[in-house]
C-alpha cells in the first residue's frame, strides 16, 4: 500500500503593515493635494438682482481688493494679460470673458481690463456679481 502525504494547510494571516503603509501614503497624498486645489482669490463681489453668475463664463479674470489681476488662479501683469488675451482670441474669439472684480476695485481698472479684452478681439465680456439671494 502506498501512502500519500497530505499537505497540511498553513494558517493564513493578513499582513497589516503594507496595508497601513498604503493607507498612510494615500492620506498624505490627499492632504497635500487638497491644499493646492483651490488656493482661492478673495473677491468680494458687489450685490445685484441680475447679472452674470459662475456658470455664464469660461475665461475668468479676477481683480482682488489690492488691484492684483489673476487669470484663473495665476497672477498676471497688464503685459502678460494682454498677451494671454491675444492668444485666447486667436484660439477662440467667441469665448466669454468673466471679470470677477472686488467691490473696492477702482472703476478705471475695470475699464482698462475691458479695453484690453476688446483690443484683443474678445467682445463677450461679463461682470460677475453676487446675486442678492446669495448674500450670506
Amino acid at each position: 500500500m502506498i501512502e500519500f502525504q497530505r499537505n497540511r494547510r498553513q494558517a493564513t494571516e493578513i499582513e497589516l503593515t503594507p496595508l497601513i503603509d498604503v493607507v498612510f501614503q494615500l492620506l498624505v497624498f490627499f492632504l497635500l493635494t487638497s491644499a493646492f486645489i483651490n488656493p482661492g482669490i478673495t473677491v468680494n463681489l458687489p450685490d445685484a438682482e441680475t447679472g452674470a453668475t459662475a456658470d455664464d463664463a469660461t475665461l475668468s479674470i479676477s481683480i482682488d481688493d489690492a488691484g492684483d489681476i489673476f487669470i484663473g488662479q495665476s497672477p498676471v501683469s497688464f503685459e502678460q494679460l494682454e498677451s494671454r488675451l491675444s492668444e485666447q482670441a486667436s484660439v477662440d474669439p467667441e469665448i466669454t470673458v468673466a471679470i470677477w472684480g472686488d467691490i473696492d476695485v477702482r472703476y478705471g481698472l475695470f475699464m482698462r481690463i475691458m479695453d484690453l479684452c476688446r483690443a484683443s478681439g474678445l467682445t463677450k465680456i461679463v461682470l460677475m456679481v453676487r446675486q442678492e439671494s446669495q448674500t450670506p
